[in-house]
């Protein structure tokens, strides 16, 4: 009884490559452009997961209309060979050979998934003592097997915004995972060599309109220290006939930014303030985003700023996401007067009050009817502190 068995998985191949898709229109009339990505990365023998980055996208080049994203797995059979030792009898020998692919990261919903699977099969005769040859051998090399294509396609404006770039060289990252393998029965009395090779083309494209669409129209954007624990965002705008709104944003890693607050362009005052006050102390980076009626978004330089964490207290919205009641509860006892505004994503004031709490129990603000997702601000009126959390009504 002889049994020989040779596997060598080879490194995977990964190749961005561009995508042919139809042009969008721009704002201004124009047609789309597309950005995309053909780099080649290799990785050992073996490796079954791993991180895959991509380059965000530059504001100041224009802004985004869509990302398109595709992967196309394939597995290679470099070398598949039986040969029956068994002197006496015939022997039929089965191979199966699959492999799963999972790409998961921002924009994709779920899981990019491509698969392939591929069965072989050899009724081969007694051995004939000659190796490698006659009817008791069999061999298989360079079989490509090629799995299904898979994509996706996000072009609203929320989920786009988090491919532009907040930092030079800043990257967007996705999780690549491959499961699977060789499946293989046989007699005992056999010898048997096995050489694959695998490959994945994933093809990533941003599609793109230039930035003279719409201009920025904010200038001398800052931000400025005034505390140990606040900072003053400052800017000046200056309006035209287009429908937009700022948004402050803040990050303390100067890559993944969340929303500070949002302010209406206002036509008569073209100086813009926003105070921020600091929930741990740290270093804070802040952005203006501008945001078009027609989808347009543009996004500022960034500031740094150093802080020291802020006494204000904090709050929690019970229950979030809710049916319209507005809640809040505080983490301690706030004597100063609070005043409490709700607005939109416009920036719309929906609700403004004022309130006090005497005690840690709930506190019904107001209510909202229309679903969708709001902003609550709450600030204390004698220190001037403030924080703001999203609210979602159902």
């Amino acid at each position: 009884m002889k049994s020989i068995f040779n596997l060598c998985i080879t490194g995977l191949v990964m190749l961005f490559l561009g995508i042919t898709q139809a042009k969008a229109q721009c704002a201004d009339g124009s047609t789309s452009n597309n950005v995309a990505f053909d780099t080649t990365i290799s990785f050992p023998s073996g490796l079954t997961s791993m991180q895959v980055k991509f380059p965000k996208f530059n504001p100041e080049e224009g802004m985004l209309t869509c990302m398109r994203m595709c992967i196309t797995v394939g597995g290679v059979i470099d070398t598949l060979a039986f040969e029956n030792r068994d002197v006496g009898a015939w022997q039929t020998f089965n191979v199966g050979f699959g492999r799963t692919d999972l790409l998961m990261g921002p924009g994709i919903v779920g899981v990019l998934m491509s698969n392939f699977n591929r069965n072989y099969n050899f009724n081969l005769a007694p051995d004939d003592g000659n190796p490698k040859s006659g009817p008791d051998f069999a061999q298989i090399t360079n079989d490509t097997i090629l799995g299904s294509q898979m994509c996706t396609i996000i072009s609203t404006e929320a989920d786009l915004n988090q491919f532009y770039s907040g930092m030079p060289n800043d990257s967007v990252t996705y999780n690549y995972t491959i499961t699977g393998g060789i499946t293989f029965s046989s007699s005992p009395n056999v010898n048997m060599t096995m050489l694959t090779s695998g490959f994945v083309r994933i093809a990533f494209q941003y599609c793109t309109c230039p930035s003279a669409s719409l201009p920025f129209n904010a200038r001398y954007f800052n931000a400025k220290k005034t505390d140990a624990a606040k900072a003053q965002l400052s800017w000046t705008g200056f309006d035209d006939h287009n429908d937009y709104y700022y948004e402050a944003q803040v990050s303390t890693n100067g890559r993944d930014f969340t929303a500070l607050d949002k302010v209406a362009k206002n036509p008569t005052n073209a100086n813009y303030q926003l105070p921020f006050t600091a929930t741990q102390g740290g270093t804070y980076y802040f952005r203006l985003r501008q945001v078009y009626a027609n989808g347009y978004v543009r996004f500022s330089p960034i500031r740094q700023v150093d802080l020291e964490k802020s006494t204000f207290s904090k709050f929690s919205f019970l229950p979030n996401p809710s049916s319209g009641n507005i809640g809040i509860k505080f983490a301690n006892i706030i004597t100063a007067p609070l005043q409490i505004i709700v607005y939109n994503v416009q920036g719309q004031t929906l609700i403004n009050k004022k309130l006090k709490v005497n005690d840690l129990s709930y506190l019904q603000v107001g209510n909202l009817s229309q679903p969708g997702v709001y902003w609550v601000k709450v600030i204390d009126e004698t220190t001037g502190e403030f924080g703001v959390q999203q609210l979602i009504i159902k």
